[in-house]
């Protein structure tokens, strides 16, 4: 009996240590913006051709065979070599210099080298636990390295229990990190408060004078 209950909480320790190590918002930087997760594609196809095929019974098969396709098509992968379709991917949306929206994907993997062969060179690439960073934005791919390496906080210390819960609580869900978009757009931020203040000290005067004197 001690045998097995010590055998029973050694497996526990380890699930939980590998759970731990592959939690991929550890990988994503805590100046990222907003994150984006697909469901595991594997499941999040054969609910959507069963969702199909009760709106239009025959059609589900047909969604199905051109979903997989397109998913491969969308990361530059069109066969999804070495790609792990029974994990979620992810999407971490950054906001850059000029203000404009860019992209890094976040894919678990079978085979890391299939995958980097199958996108090209014109991805960069930052690996940890079998998951793979793919990014054409060198600014974007550093702080990933930063964040793999310890350096930098992950954006999973700026999301909340009830945040990351939610996030993972359908077939396509985001998460807004507000502190990074409020960085982002400060200047304009500031601009604006200082309109609406002025916007309301007018508004204020314009009441004032046309009030009828007491």
């Amino acid at each position: 009996m001690r045998i097995s209950t010590c055998f029973i909480v050694v497996i526990a320790l380890v699930s939980q240590a590998a759970r731990a190590a592959e939690n991929p918002l550890d990988m994503i930087p805590a100046s990222a913006s907003l994150v984006i997760r697909l469901q595991a594609p594997e499941t999040m196809i054969e609910d959507l051709g069963a969702f199909v095929d009760k709106v239009q019974p025959g059609f589900g098969n047909v969604a199905k065979a051109q979903l997989m396709p397109a998913l491969g098509q969308a990361i530059s992968n069109t066969t999804l070599d070495g790609v792990d379709i029974t994990r979620d991917w992810y999407v971490a949306i950054f906001i850059d210099e000029d203000k404009e929206p860019k992209s890094v994907l976040l894919i678990p993997t079978t085979d890391v080298a299939e995958v980097k062969e199958a996108m090209g060179s014109e991805f960069e690439f930052i690996e940890k636990d079998g998951w793979l960073a793919c990014t054409r934005e060198n600014q974007f791919r550093d702080e990933f390295k930063k964040c793999v390496s310890g350096e930098a906080d992950s954006i999973s210390k700026k999301f909340d229990d009830r945040t990351k819960t939610a996030l993972m609580s359908g077939h396509l869900c985001a998460a807004v990190n507000a502190g990074a978009v409020r960085q982002a757009f400060e200047e304009e931020l500031s601009s604006a408060e200082g309109r609406i203040e002025d916007f309301i000290q007018a508004m204020g005067k314009e009441i004032d004078s046309a009030s009828p004197a007491a």
